[in-house]
């Protein structure tokens, strides 16, 4: 908790410092009028918890099979129907939640601010098993069924046994002595992990014993002050035919192979969202706002809107024909994929979307920070 207290409160202060420095030169951008190109259409709401106005966590949902499952920061998990909102069912766990909630076709996994990974079955909510990990996780796990991977806030990465949860190697990596709050959630892709830290390294691990094969720098600390060589790599990795592509704060976008861990190309960005994948194009919010596509195979630039900056963005999501992003008033801009103008806004909730929102076929589902989740389709 006190591990937890302190990443908080450096969150705090680096929002503060951007704040005071937006309200001075950079106040948020006023949101344009246009002519909507598609209409969004809401499925259904539901409430699913206390919702998150103090940690500002990103609790985001998981969705697999024919359901939709949350958890909210008192560590009340619910499982829904995906095509109406149905609760399926409900638990509450009495402990307090540091990340959202991820999966695999047997078990969901949420993680406590005791710094514990707790399994539970995703037909009933019954706990199956529970593990102590050295510092809390503030990124969901990632599981392949066999192997649960989870990313602690101490730079260390953990595999356990999916089936009951038994330790099966632990990967440490240098930490800085500043970073963003947060974690980057592994990837598992085949019999390797990715995993992306804070000192702007994005490392492939073997799944199966915890072997570095190989590293890449995504950024490199500059400046005379801890502050200015801040750098972190807290984004959400994309991963397209044997590429990956990643993003640090202060440092660059890049894709690599993901066999050989070689860097096929570069961009200098600076973002601590991560990368969207659509069809041929990587798409990155930036740290000052911008919405920016490069084409996945060459670099080069498609699009770039500047028509949102300091609005303090979150992770692009992909639905369709659609590059969507949600700033810090809760609105959810819809970006065309062919020349990044605007195409359709909503506003789910005033209060803002906790954690990514997740695409699932032709479905978006948010969840707001108010405790409710929604789920929209686009209606042509």
């Amino acid at each position: 908790m006190r591990r937890l207290l302190n990443y908080v409160f450096l969150g705090a202060v680096l929002t503060a410092l951007f704040a005071c420095s937006s309200e001075v030169t950079n106040p948020p951008m006023d949101l344009e009028s246009f002519k909507a190109k598609v209409k969004v259409s809401k499925l259904w709401n539901e409430s699913v918890g206390d919702g998150d106005e103090h940690f500002k966590l990103d609790l985001e949902p998981f969705i697999s099979g024919p359901s939709v499952f949350t958890v909210d920061v008192n560590g009340e998990v619910s499982s829904l129907d995906k095509a109406n909102g149905d609760e399926q069912w409900v638990i509450d766990l009495d402990t307090k939640i540091s990340a959202g909630i991820s999966g695999d076709s047997q078990r969901v996994y949420v993680l406590s601010f005791q710094g514990e990974l707790i399994s539970l079955d995703r037909t009933n909510g019954a706990e199956m098993w529970r593990t102590k990990l050295g510092s809390e996780a503030l990124s969901v796990v990632d599981s392949d069924g066999f192997t649960v991977v989870v990313h602690t806030s101490d730079g260390r990465v953990y595999a356990f046994s999916a089936e009951d949860g038994t330790q099966r190697w632990r990967y440490d990596s240098a930490t800085p002595v500043l970073s963003l709050r947060g974690t980057a959630q592994p990837l598992i892709v085949g019999d390797s992990v990715v995993v992306s830290f804070a000192n702007g390294e994005v490392v492939g691990l073997s799944l199966r014993d915890g072997i570095k094969l190989w590293e890449v720098s995504l950024a490199q600390a500059r400046g005379r002050t801890e502050l200015e060589r801040l750098i972190d790599a807290d984004g959400s990795l994309g991963f397209d035919r044997g590429r990956l592509y990643a993003v640090a704060y202060q440092g660059e976008l890049k894709a690599i192979d993901l066999a050989t861990g070689s860097e096929v190309w570069a961009q200098a960005l600076s973002s601590y969202t991560g990368v969207a994948i659509s069809n041929d194009l990587a798409v990155v919010s930036t740290a000052q706002g911008e919405v920016v596509a490069y084409g996945k195979d060459d670099a080069k630039e498609a699009w770039w809107n500047k028509r949102l900056m300091y609005r303090r963005l979150g992770q692009v999501a992909i639905l369709e024909d659609y590059a969507l992003v949600s700033d810090f008033e809760g609105y959810i801009h819809f970006l065309d994929l062919q020349d990044g103008s605007f195409a359709a806004r909503i506003r789910p909730d005033s209060d803002g979307v906790m954690g990514r929102m997740k695409v699932v076929e032709n479905t978006l589902y948010v969840y707001t920070r108010s405790g409710d989740l929604y789920a929209y389709q686009l209606k042509r």
